[in-house]
């Protein structure tokens, strides 16, 4: 068939002048660079793209927390941190707190107390140890977050005791935790309990506690709905 442009050439014929024309540049390089030449050029076409060719493009793409605005990075070594730092302290040693209480039957334990130190936040876990009996049929604490068993109440528990069953282990799961701002002093109260009751924690730095503490027990992450998302986000685009 005949084409405005002429005779069209067969596909084969045209793969072959190329091999051709290919092989002919090859010998050209080859008879006038040195094979160490040859290799410093092909070693720059690899290293270096845009010596020889097009320089290489990329899109920037950023991890952002919507809310805080904060963004993960990529260190030297090309690693992509998306650090909590919540979690972190929590899982450090370093900041593992442990209040040990020995019930006295019905008192402030004023021995016992622990102030949260300056610059930090205790957040409170879990709560464990057991309730014993004395006189009544329960026995309990209440733990307060200032010294001698005032200000506010952080959280109680209580347990049925007898004389016939007389002690109540406690193992409690307190959550998400209990915010202790700093500052403040931790203290229990006993009430009909002879028992011994450790709370564990970590401290947080101040500025990374949350603003405001949890004031119910075993407390859970609040669900939010795909609405109430969407609306906090459309204010921090704002």
């Amino acid at each position: 068939m005949v084409s405005k442009c002429g005779n069209r050439r067969p596909a084969s014929e045209l793969r072959r002048d190329f091999q051709e024309r290919t092989n002919t540049v090859l010998r050209e390089l080859v008879n006038k660079f040195s094979g160490r030449q040859l290799t410093a050029i092909i070693l720059a076409a690899i290293l270096v793209p845009g010596a020889v060719g097009a320089a290489v493009t990329f899109q920037s793409v950023a991890i952002v927390d919507p809310f805080t605005r904060k963004q993960a990075w990529v260190d030297s070594s090309r690693r992509l941190s998306v650090f909590d730092p919540i979690a972190g302290y929590r899982n450090n040693p370093l900041n593992m707190v442990e209040i040990y209480v020995s019930n006295n039957i019905s008192r402030c334990e004023t021995r016992f107390q622990y102030k949260v130190p300056a610059g930090k936040a205790l957040i409170i876990t879990a709560i464990s140890g057991y309730e014993q009996y004395y006189n009544l049929s329960y026995a309990g604490i209440t733990v307060y977050d200032e010294a001698n068993c005032q200000g506010a109440v952080l959280t109680s528990h209580f347990s049925p005791v007898s004389n016939s069953s007389l002690y109540a282990p406690i193992a409690i799961d307190l959550g998400v935790g209990i915010l202790v701002k700093p500052g403040k002093t931790v203290s229990v109260a006993s009430t009909s309990n002879v028992g011994l009751t450790f709370l564990h924690g970590y401290l947080v730095p101040a500025a990374a506690a949350p603003a405001a503490g949890l004031a119910e027990t075993e407390s859970e992450p609040t669900p939010i709905t795909a609405d109430e998302f969407a609306a906090k986000l459309k204010r921090y685009k704002q």
